[in-house]
């Protein structure tokens, strides 16, 4: 199990998509450049999948970045790269569609019941 898994959505900009999903799918890479991040994964909103009575997503794409050992280091590294021009944000990703947040695990993972 990882230490910590960043959270990051975000949205295309309008009619370009394709161009935003090719830049994602190797910014992962970028990512995974960096020490203590050890696995990325992509999602899309699956449609017709969703929960009946919550609201919709306010994101359709979620990346996951899976972290191991302290989680700051590794993402100040990574601001410190985007920040500074090593990484950048094509003009296909809505900048301010961006929202990130780092969670730390509090149970172990589970894949399947308990025999009793």
């Amino acid at each position: 199990m990882s230490d910590a898994v960043l959270v990051v959505f975000s949205e295309p900009t309008e009619g370009a998509e394709d161009d935003y999903n090719d830049w994602y799918n190797q910014h992962l890479t970028e990512v995974l450049d960096i020490p203590g991040f050890v696995a990325a994964q992509r999602f899309r909103v699956a449609e017709g999948a969703q929960l009946d009575g919550f609201p919709p997503p306010q994101r359709r794409y979620l990346a996951l970045y899976e972290i191991d050992g302290e989680p700051a280091d590794p993402i100040k590294i990574l601001l410190e790269r985007v920040h500074g021009g090593e990484i950048v944000l094509p003009p296909s990703i809505q900048v301010d569609s961006i929202q990130a947040w780092c969670y730390s695990p509090i149970a172990d993972r589970v894949t399947e019941v308990p025999v009793t």
